[in-house]
């Protein structure tokens, strides 16, 4: 319990096995000491009494008789006894083959308070005896019998320990067996003082104890603190990837698989029918401005300000998350009136489409929100998320700054215009679109004057798709330039073999003026086909003069430098028609066809409005054509009002490229003078 502040329950397992295994290594290295000290006491101990023995026999004349007990011993044991005074050996005794003791030479003598260094003063006279002494119990008398009567112990050594008076604290007896011819005759028992060289071992291995305890302390502690070291740098690491698997690094709100778990869960939790849940997927307008014009540190800190923001309206049924980007996702779940979710997302306005004030920087945002509702508890996040995201997709494309409720159908919608997408881009991978050719005539004597090329692209049932549906989205998915290069250089390849006085129109999309290239384009595609830039006629709409108008016009009059003919499509349809006409010297203008849709029903009305607008452009100096001539009423009214050429199904339908050739060999048989 009181180790806990410094480590948790697993940390303390660990860390207490470690000093178990410490402890258990620490008492295996005592105890091998102590072995290692016992074997170094006993070679000593053999050593000292095995030299002396080998001296004492060498030196004991007759000492085969003397054992057998034939030869007199008492005239010997002066000479004998001093050698008893020879290091550490302070007795030693006289042994027959039987092992009874002949005699015993020398004593113990403890060493004195006023002699601490004097271990062995013996005094020899008065202790020389021929008969055993109480010096060596029975049990050692019956060893020492064995070990005489031996032949396989040529010297034994054992340890034992004295009680300080009849023999020293720590002692060893050696056994030194006599032979001769091979026969054991007795032996000479030496009794050796191993008290100094036992203290002298202790006082070693004490030491050697103390540093092997303060390595071991040291490692020990170098062990648990690299072991808390890294397991605390791994706990972090596992800490920071849950994180990151969990939350988005640069706001700290959750991801977009953590809201999936979080919303499922409150989802499974909430009984049926009994809330509505709502999922708000949330789009910052134009937040890659930021990025371009402020820099990435300026963005991601305007993300983590609008985290933070969306973090304070998370609680038990709010969940908050960033999908990616600037895209953000809430979660709401017990508004069940639509007046409380209406209050709901006044407060996000409130709160994220406001001015933010960075780095000395005042930005305003705005976001665009699209909703998904469901009191289902069969519904999950992902599918509310889609719907959601299906909503803010719709609600993008009708205007920025507002939010819309998925309703149904919009699915289905979305599938469909995805399916769309698929086949715009296949078609422009394999190169499958197609392009046919709309004649126009000169009003008056509808002489063939040109064609209009225009793209077509059919889908896998083989019918044709609307190039309103599919353009559009061509220019969403940045391919229009690609698609429009195209078209420029397939039609002048194939206009280029017409008649001279045959002029090729082609459309062009707002997108292809953003890059600023399409000049180049132009002029690329004119030399590449020896194509006459007085016979190319590119037609735009007014869209283009809302947007960057200076540029445009720009890039507009260099075309018409280097000779091309610039139409304003879709003459009329737009707020600001007649004030392009003061700002760009325009070639020739197409009335839109809406303003022939109800000539039969106001004939009057339509012909002063074109009677209108073709007087307004010959006034300028400007041609014009007129589109949607899908009637011979319509022809002869446009023909009255002098009108320059028509164009329009009652007079040719778009053709493709073979049937334009026929066309064109048709036109110039007609033209041919009869043969006589």
């Amino acid at each position: 319990m009181g180790f806990q502040f410094l480590f948790n329950g697993q940390q303390l397992k660990v860390v207490s096995a470690i000093f178990i295994t410490f402890i258990g290594c620490v008492s295996i290295a005592l105890f091998a000491l102590q072995q290692v000290m016992q074997t170094l006491l006993e070679k000593d101990a053999n050593m000292s009494g095995m030299r002396w023995a080998e001296q004492v026999e060498k030196n004991t004349p007759d000492i085969v008789g003397i054992l057998s007990g034939s030869s007199d011993f008492s005239t010997k044991l002066p000479a004998l006894d001093r050698l008893s005074e020879v290091g550490q050996i302070y007795r030693y005794d006289y042994i027959n083959k039987s092992g009874a003791r002949i005699a015993t030479l020398g004593s113990y003598h403890p060493p004195t308070s006023t002699a601490q260094a004097a271990h062995h003063a013996h005094s020899h006279q008065d202790k020389t005896s021929e008969v055993p002494t109480a010096n060596t119990n029975h049990l050692e008398l019956h060893e020492i019998q064995q070990q005489v009567t031996s032949i396989d112990h040529k010297h034994t050594v054992g340890l034992h320990t004295g009680d300080g008076i009849a023999n020293p604290s720590a002692y060893a007896i050696v056994v030194h067996p006599i032979l001769f011819a091979k026969v054991v005759q007795g032996g000479i028992i030496v009794y050796v003082d191993q008290t100094e060289k036992r203290d002298l071992f202790k006082k070693t291995m004490l030491q050697l104890v103390f540093i092997l305890l303060a390595v071991s302390l040291v490692g020990f502690t170098l062990i648990c603190y690299f072991y808390l070291f890294l397991r605390r740098k791994a706990d972090r690491a596992l800490i920071q990837a849950d994180f990151f698997a969990n939350f988005d690094a640069g706001t700290g709100l959750l991801n977009r698989e953590a809201f999936y778990k979080s919303v499922d869960e409150i989802i499974d939790a909430t009984p049926q029918q009994a809330f509505r849940h709502t999922m708000y997927y949330i789009d910052m307008d134009e937040f890659q401005k930021v990025n371009f014009k402020y820099g990435q540190d300026v963005a991601d800190a305007l993300l983590k300000e609008i985290g933070n923001t969306l973090k304070t309206l998370a609680n038990a049924q709010c969940i908050v998350a960033r999908l990616g980007n600037d895209a953000f996702a809430v979660f709401q779940t017990g508004l069940n009136s639509d007046a409380s979710i209406k209050l709901f997302i006044n407060q996000l306005q409130s709160l994220i489409a406001r001015e933010y004030s960075l780095n000395q920087y005042n930005i305003r945002l705005s976001m665009t929100l699209g909703i998904a509702l469901s009191n289902s508890k069969e519904a999950s996040s992902e599918e509310l998320l889609s719907c959601a995201d299906i909503a803010l997709h719709y609600a993008k494309k009708s205007a920025r700054g507002h939010y819309l409720i998925y309703k149904e159908g919009m699915k289905k919608s979305l599938a469909q215009r995805n399916i769309l997408e698929n086949e715009i881009v296949m078609a422009y991978q394999e190169e499958r679109f197609e392009l046919h050719y709309q004649p126009f005539y000169a009003a008056n004597s509808l002489e063939l004057k040109g064609f209009e090329a225009l793209i077509r692209l059919t889908d896998s049932s083989g019918e044709y798709i609307s190039p309103a549906e599919f353009i559009p989205l061509a220019e969403e998915l940045s391919l229009i330039d690609d698609i429009g290069a195209w078209v420029l250089n397939e039609a002048m390849c194939f206009a280029r073999h017409w008649p001279e006085n045959l002029t090729l129109a082609v459309n062009l999309s707002t997108r292809q003026f953003e890059a600023n290239t399409l000049v180049s384009v132009v002029e690329a595609a004119l030399v590449e086909h020896h194509f006459s830039a007085s016979r190319l006629e590119l037609e735009i709409t007014e869209g283009l003069l809302l947007k960057d108008t200076d540029s445009n016009l720009s890039q507009l009059q260099q075309l018409k430098d280097i000779g091309v003919f610039i139409s304003m499509d879709d003459f009329g349809t737009g707020y600001s028609s007649l004030a392009y006409l003061w700002r760009f010297a325009f070639d020739k203008i197409k009335i839109d066809q809406s303003f022939l849709h109800n000539f039969e029903q106001e004939q009057k009305k339509t012909s002063d409005i074109i009677r209108t607008i073709i007087t307004l452009a010959h006034s300028l100096d400007i041609q014009v054509t007129a589109e949607g001539v899908d009637t011979v009423e319509k022809k002869e009214m446009l023909q009255l009002e002098n009108c320059d050429l028509l164009q329009g199904f009652y007079l040719a339908k778009p053709l493709p490229a073979y049937r334009v050739n026929t066309m064109l060999v048709l036109d110039s048989a007609e033209k041919q003078p009869a043969l006589a």
